[in-house]
């Protein structure tokens, strides 16, 4: 798009190429931005102005944990640079392994169909549990279940991983979203059900139930670290927006 930029100058002053004087006195200099120009302003602007990568996630803690895609703030700063300025103020990177801790529910944790959130990982229904398990990774889910498809990014069949969400309907009964499961890898996934946490084929998960949608809450291709957060900052911290505005304070950044 061509667009012009007016600018006034009282008479008097210099005459630029180009501008014309009108009765009042007022010179009115009119320019149209060619490419090469509007380049110049992008860049000048990007080298003022701090912004996020079009690609990052905002995710809102969970107790005192949050997760961050540390290379929000690339091209800019670097996400190792991110990691050391966190360290310095008292975050800690934790890791966590969704799988290890589903596996560790099976056997232990009872179903219940409309289980309270509070009451994960003991009694859990299919949403519950997962949303208690993204908990742990620093991911807050709201407790509807039926609100998830909206999340994240949606997940051909054939490019299903680890950690993502596979909605179904409800042991066969319906066309509607009913049920909702973890894949596990490409050939399996975990959920709860009546006999409790299991870790199911695809082929047992589909046997009565009917695909709906699957949803990648945590992109793979955008390196996002979990945080602990520190007692002095966990009251102010909200969400990892507000980890980087912790990252760019400290660098002296524009906010």
């Amino acid at each position: 798009m061509v667009e012009q930029l007016v600018y006034t100058k009282k008479a008097g002053g210099s005459n630029p190429s180009g501008c014309t004087t009108d009765a009042s006195g007022f010179i009115f200099c009119f320019y149209v931005c060619s490419s090469k120009v509007a380049s110049l302003i992008s860049h000048w602007w990007e080298a003022k102005v701090w912004t996020l990568s079009q690609e990052t996630v905002s995710y809102q803690k969970v107790g005192t944990r949050c997760a961050l895609a540390i290379k929000a703030l690339e091209p800019h700063v670097p996400g190792d640079r991110v990691k050391s300025v966190l360290w310095e103020a008292k975050f800690r990177a934790v890791s966590v392994d969704l799988l290890t801790e589903a596996h560790n529910l099976i056997g232990q944790a009872t179903y219940r169909r409309s289980a309270r959130p509070s009451e994960a990982p003991d009694v859990v229904d299919c949403g519950s549990l997962l949303k208690w398990l993204y908990g742990l990774r620093g991911v807050w889910l709201e407790r509807d279940f039926f609100a998830w498809p909206s999340l994240g990014k949606p997940v051909p069949v054939a490019d299903l991983g680890e950690g993502d969400l596979i909605f179904t309907t409800d042991n066969g009964t319906g066309a509607d979203i009913g049920h909702v499961a973890m894949a596990t890898d490409s050939r399996s996934a975990v959920h709860a059900v009546n006999a409790g946490v299991e870790v199911v084929s695809f082929d047992e998960l589909f046997e009565k139930r009917t695909l709906c949608a699957i949803r990648r809450i945590v992109p793979k291709q955008t390196p996002v670290v979990t945080f602990e957060l520190p007692p002095e900052a966990a009251r102010d911290i909200e969400t990892s927006n507000d980890m980087l505005w912790v990252v760019r304070h400290k660098l002296g950044m524009r906010e």
